[in-house]
């Protein structure tokens, strides 16, 4: 990776924020791009690498994809360290409720899935029991997560 995300980010994930970051301050505590717009997530959601998934997930454990990417709106993480590639994701001890398949998904991608009660997460991260989380944007600010993550990727 060149250090650039799509639309100019800051090379973790279109509309990566990163504390202390020069850009538009959102309120959030956390700078950065942030104002792409959804073209790169709508590339990936129709990419082949996604059709497979969905093919994957409809043949081997019956779910169906009835609501498209907007389900629950994006997903985003936070993380203390930066999260540049999937091979980044490796041994990240990474927040997940209980879903099988969700956990599967990551642990394919090289994250280490925790169960964690989303009541949890915050002492968690504290802890070190969990490294990082990913959610959507509302839930993540609803506790506070900017106060114990330096990375706060994806896009709200």
């Amino acid at each position: 990776m060149d250090g650039t995300g799509p639309g100019g980010g800051n090379g973790l994930l279109p509309g990566s924020l990163r504390r202390g970051q020069e850009g538009g301050d959102k309120g959030t505590g956390y700078e950065g791009s942030g104002d792409e717009s959804s073209e790169a997530y709508q590339n990936l959601y129709n990419s082949d690498l996604v059709e497979q998934a969905k093919t994957l997930w409809r043949e081997e454990y019956n779910t169906r994809d009835v609501a498209g990417m907007a389900y629950r709106g994006f997903r985003n993480m936070s993380c203390n360290k930066a999260i540049n590639s999937v091979e980044d994701l490796k041994g990240v001890k990474l927040r997940l409720n209980d879903n099988q398949l969700w956990s599967e998904s990551w642990s394919t991608l090289g994250a280490t899935p925790v169960p964690i009660a989303l009541g949890e997460l915050y002492t968690s991260i504290q802890n070190g029991a969990a490294d990082a989380s990913e959610g959507p944007w509302e839930q993540m600010k609803s506790i506070n997560l900017e106060e114990v993550q330096a990375i706060m990727a994806g896009q709200q």
